[in-house]
């Protein structure tokens, strides 16, 4: 029987893994510059009742989650499915650990969520004139939120590699998957717009980050268990 692989190992393929990731991000920018201007496009569509009339709060945080809902599920799927479609994922099967492969495609979307929930944030901060009554729960809650939908349709996305359709697919499963998160995001950018007590902001942060590190354990579990089946 082969020895197990150290942790030492396991932390070297990570990083080559997420080097891999990061160099075909800055070579083939199209996906996620398609999943940019999308969220801006919604941004500014969402905004424009606004310039003649103030959103409440309840709205405003709700219309702000929806938008970084759907711009994550435009940049998370493909990390996994592009890969799929070209026929590298097998070959990286083979000399990765697939739970390896999921962590990392589900840090790089992490990254590029973030970014997006951040600037998107923003964008729409300024544009529906809001006032952010706790600054740094808005910026604590776009972090957690875009690491909680990243991580949440990373692991819808790796359960579908090889199938049919596989695209529409990941968008069906996601979705259910993401309510709960979209819920806790609306909660922490209402929080942030002064509708809710600071405390009830801050729990709610908590909730989304715990929420993306149990998502990613659990994602990288069942990866590990449905990919060495195929």
């Amino acid at each position: 029987m082969a020895p197990a692989p150290s942790r030492s190992a396991n932390r070297s393929e990570l990083r080559a893994l997420w080097r891999k990731e990061w160099q075909s991000e800055l070579r083939s920018r199209n996906g996620l510059l398609a999943a940019t201007l999308f969220g801006f496009l919604a941004v500014v569509a969402l905004t424009m009742p606004a310039s003649t009339e103030r959103l409440t709060p309840a709205v405003a945080s709700a219309q702000l989650a929806v938008v970084v809902l759907f711009s994550v599920m435009i940049a998370v799927p493909r990390l996994f499915l592009t890969e799929d479609e070209q026929g590298t994922l097998d070959t990286l099967r083979l000399w990765a650990d697939p739970g390896a492969i999921f962590l990392a495609k589900a840090l790089m979307g992490m990254v590029l969520c973030i970014g997006q929930a951040l600037l998107m944030g923003g964008a729409f901060f300024i544009l529906t004139n809001a006032t952010v009554t706790q600054p740094f729960i808005a910026l604590a809650g776009l972090v957690a939120y875009g690491a909680a939908l990243a991580a949440t349709v990373s692991m819808a996305s790796a359960l579908v590699p090889g199938a049919q359709n596989r695209w529409l697919i990941a968008l069906v499963i996601s979705l259910p998957l993401c309510l709960p998160v979209v819920v806790f995001g609306t909660g922490v950018m209402a929080a942030a717009l002064g509708s809710q007590k600071e405390t009830s902001g801050w729990l709610t942060v908590g909730v989304l980050l715990v929420t993306a590190v149990a998502t990613l354990v659990l994602g990288a579990v069942s990866t590990r268990a449905i990919w060495r089946l195929r």
